[in-house]
């Protein structure tokens, strides 16, 4: 059971990841931070070690400049509405859901999310073997929270796998830590902020807990992380770490806030290729339903632009054109 117990809590690591997706307005956060928009998307690479904790002198920086990550068990993440979601009837007050596609995996995860006046809650996690249900939500982000300030929260929840069903409580704190530099290998950011939850987490009925530690650090303008760090620290005093980088790919075309609009599509549903009149132009992007990216392209300004998905097979695609301040996008279906 044991062991059971921590393969299923490094299952939920890159869960817990998202656990403060915001944007930052100089060294607090609020309620309108917390989520990108239904239908944004980012990429995040696995990091191949990861870092040590120092103990900062001086000014604060994080020279992370020799950081490096792969995309073999990295994931791709993005926002969508619940009702795109089947399922998501079950975790009642649904606002936003959170799909999660590994890399090296076809089956997407969900994480199911309810916005309220002073937090937002996790209701649960759906996945290819285990489903999770929070007796009630959990809290996953908090605000305002100023500088050094802290919120807590205590839950419960059941993890659900086929014939099984095991029940844990705890308690979760989540921190806006610090503000400082933070170099990557692609880029320096000032005025970063870094937030830390800690989760303290056990079976319920039992006092030996495992302590999950997720680091997360995030740039004014940039509403994802861009360094994801966890650590699982077992009753035992044995710890599991691992780390994840943006792909600075997904950095692109959102130092502004992004308006978005709906993107016209005909015939919807098709056979094979679909118009958009009117395109400005801009960087088209295809996903499949799993969230994996089928299809990119740098598109010019035309008054009709057809998009060939002859060769995708039957499904449902979203489709995205990004132009520097405006995202439009829809949900394309192919069926034969």
């Amino acid at each position: 059971m044991a062991q059971a117990k921590f393969t299923y809590l490094r299952s939920l690591l890159p869960l817990l990841g998202l656990g403060q997706v915001f944007l930052l307005s100089g060294q607090s956060i609020v309620q309108s931070d917390v989520l990108p928009e239904v239908g944004s998307s980012w990429h995040m690479r696995a990091l191949q070690s990861v870092p040590v904790d120092e103990l900062p002198i001086g000014p604060l920086v994080w020279s992370y400049g020799d950081l490096v990550a792969n995309d073999l068990f990295g994931a791709t993440y993005m926002i969508m509405a619940p009702q795109e979601v089947q399922g998501s009837s079950v975790y009642t007050g649904t606002d936003r859901v959170v799909r999660r596609v590994l890399d090296n995996a076809p089956e997407p995860y969900y994480t199911f999310y309810d916005v309220q006046s002073d937090r937002t809650l996790v209701l649960g996690t759906m996945g290819p073997i285990i489903n999770t249900f929070y007796r009630p939500g959990t809290m996953a982000f908090a605000y305002p929270l100023e500088l050094n300030g802290s919120k807590q929260d205590e839950f419960c929840y059941v993890s659900q796998s086929v014939g099984t069903d095991v029940n844990y409580c705890g308690t979760t704190q989540i921190t806006l830590s610090a503000s400082g530099t933070l170099e990557l290998p692609f880029e320096s950011y000032a005025d970063v902020q870094l937030v830390i939850t800690r989760q303290a987490i056990a079976l319920q009925g039992t006092t030996d807990s495992t302590i999950v530690t997720t680091k997360e650090w995030y740039a004014e303008g940039i509403p994802f992380p861009l360094v994801h760090i966890a650590r699982i620290t077992n009753s035992d005093g044995s710890t599991t770490s691992s780390g994840q980088l943006v792909d600075p790919n997904s950095l692109v075309g959102i130092a502004e806030p992004l308006r978005m609009e709906r993107l016209v599509a005909f015939p919807n549903p098709t056979t094979g290729t679909v118009s958009f009149p009117a395109i400005e132009g801009g960087q088209l992007e295809v996903y499949s339903s799993d969230g994996r990216s089928v299809r990119s392209q740098r598109i010019a300004a035309n008054e009709r632009f057809v998009l060939d998905l002859g060769e995708m097979p039957n499904g449902v695609y979203h489709v995205a054109l990004r132009d520097r301040d405006v995202q439009r996008s829809t949900m394309v279906v192919v069926a034969r």
